[in-house]
């Protein structure tokens, strides 16, 4: 995908291609761009940066960023999230250049996403080194009609000639093979994550993340959870077995996301802290396991300096409040300093109403 959106935008500059505006409306443009490789794009200048959504004939979608304040050089790639309004989407940065940057969300984001930017009023993308810092901003005044003619503009583009069935993502193999039970907690699976079906019960599975908690183990996680429910669908059918002493704030966030919106459960085995008890909180029932298990939190801090990351923090408050956990959650979760650490006690859930249950390992 990377060579094809490349190869797109090289075709502005190539001899033999030709750009049209079909729109220019508002704070947005979209333009036809005709040649080998057609393309239609819709975009928004800023103050210095430049926000585009490509869209090719056959369905890829690339999402590009050019005139940033960022040290980059060719092949860098980072993790970022993009904020529409308060929906918040996770991907990847990668530069193409020292001046651009193509950002991808994963492929079951894209539809959201672009209806997001229809209804939305502005978007923010975000570098999570930068310490909540946006690396742009851009007004989505216009943008409704500008993705509906870039729709219009991608169905007109010649259809590309039917090749080899490439298998969707979701059939994709899985991070590891079933097995019977958990594995041990304290054992990091290969690529951190692991799941299988419960031994003696058909109906349920469990998908178990240790380790140090990135952006990389995120993606991971949402891979298998996409493959697991498909054979487990109902509601409440998986357990995320979650056993990490933290990592980076926005995978916990990502990973405690795509548990609630698959309607998977989180348990705590052994020590679920920082990154992963904001991981824990996404789950639709919230489980400790009898045997050591234990949840705690501590603010957000910035990892060079050791310091508390207001930016960060609110970011948590944010997600939390998503959940739809009130203020009071959120104040528990960002109390203790960043060289400290609050266990939840049983007083403190009934507190907070936080129906926990404690997990008996089968």
């Amino acid at each position: 995908m990377k060579l094809v959106l490349a190869g797109a935008l090289i075709a502005l500059a190539c001899a033999g291609a030709r750009a049209e505006v079909i729109l220019d409306h508002r704070d947005w443009r979209v333009e036809w761009v005709d040649g080998p490789d057609g393309f239609c794009s819709a975009s928004t200048q800023g103050a210095a940066t430049r926000f585009e959504v490509i869209a090719l004939a056959g369905g890829p979608v690339g999402l590009m960023l050019s005139g940033f304040d960022l040290q980059v050089v060719e092949g860098d790639r980072f993790p970022i999230f993009v904020d529409v309004d308060y929906d918040r989407f996770f991907g990847e940065a990668e530069a193409l250049s020292d001046g651009l940057l193509m950002l991808r969300l994963r492929d079951d984001q894209l539809p959201p996403f672009l209806e997001a930017l229809h209804d939305g009023n502005a978007v923010a993308v975000y570098d999570y080194a930068r310490d909540g810092v946006p690396v742009s901003v851009h007004s989505l005044r216009g943008s409704a009609a500008a993705i509906l003619k870039l729709v219009d503009c991608v169905s007109a583009l010649p259809q590309p000639a039917p090749g080899p069935e490439t298998p969707p993502a979701l059939t994709a193999p899985l991070a590891a093979a079933p097995s019977p039970v958990p594995p041990a907690w304290g054992t990091p699976a290969t690529g951190r994550v692991a799941w299988g079906p419960y031994d003696g019960d058909a109906g349920r599975a469990w998908i178990r993340v240790a380790g140090d908690l990135t952006m990389e183990v995120a993606d991971d996680f949402d891979r298998v959870a996409a493959e697991v429910k498909i054979g487990f669908p109902g509601r409440d059918a998986v357990d995320v077995l979650l056993a990490s002493d933290g990592g980076q704030m926005a995978a916990g966030i990502a990973i405690g996301s795509e548990a609630r919106r698959q309607g998977f459960s989180t348990i705590a085995g052994g020590t679920c802290a920082s990154a992963c008890a904001l991981a824990w909180l996404g789950g639709v029932r919230l489980g400790i396991e009898s045997d050591g298990g234990r949840v705690g939190f501590h603010q957000i801090y910035d990892r060079d300096s050791g310091t508390a990351d207001p930016q960060g923090n609110a970011l948590a408050g944010s997600y939390l409040a998503k959940l739809g956990y009130d203020y009071a959650v959120t104040a528990f979760a960002t109390e203790a300093g960043p060289d400290d650490m609050r266990w939840l006690e049983s007083a403190d859930a009934a507190r907070l109403d936080l129906a926990v249950y404690w997990f008996v390992r089968p």
